[in-house]
């Protein structure tokens, strides 16, 4: 039997996930379509100074941290064995979790409706991005754990 609920797992799930959202809001990959979901061009983002910013990525990685400890956590209850085991796990949690939440969140917007291209895009982006760090913090708690 594996123990994922580790430090060294944690960490590593955390880290890697956040540089994933780094990567996942940059220029390169949906920054514009995260812009266009909050209804924002690149020149109407307000200008944070550093100090904010590092507070941002602070939070950011404990949140990655929280996401990674509660999936590690679940893993040794059920006594993950297998990648495939803990990925489809971490889809289903995050699916029935997360997506629906961000799901309810969308329909009962308050900026236009649930059906325009905005609100969708927005709830999509990030959706999508949950999905993608649960598989991926599923992924290195796996290995970190071998």
């Amino acid at each position: 039997m594996n123990i994922f609920f580790t430090p060294t797992a944690i960490i590593s799930g955390a880290v890697v996930a956040f540089f994933v959202g780094l990567a996942w809001y940059s220029p390169i990959l949906f920054r514009k379509a995260w812009l266009k979901g909050e209804g924002l061009t690149e020149e109407q983002l307000p200008k944070r100074s550093n100090r904010y910013r590092m507070q941002v990525a602070i939070y950011a990685l404990l949140s990655h941290g929280c996401i990674a400890a509660v999936l590690a956590f679940i893993f040794d209850i059920i006594e993950v064995s297998t990648l495939q085991m803990a990925v489809s796990l971490s889809l289903l949690l995050t699916l029935g979790l997360i997506v629906s939440t961000r799901f309810i969140d969308m329909i009962y917007t308050t900026q236009g409706t649930h059906w325009e291209l905005r609100a969708q895009i927005k709830f999509l982006v990030s959706s999508a991005y949950y999905l993608v760090i649960s598989s991926v913090i599923a992924s290195v708690l796996f290995f970190a754990t071998r």
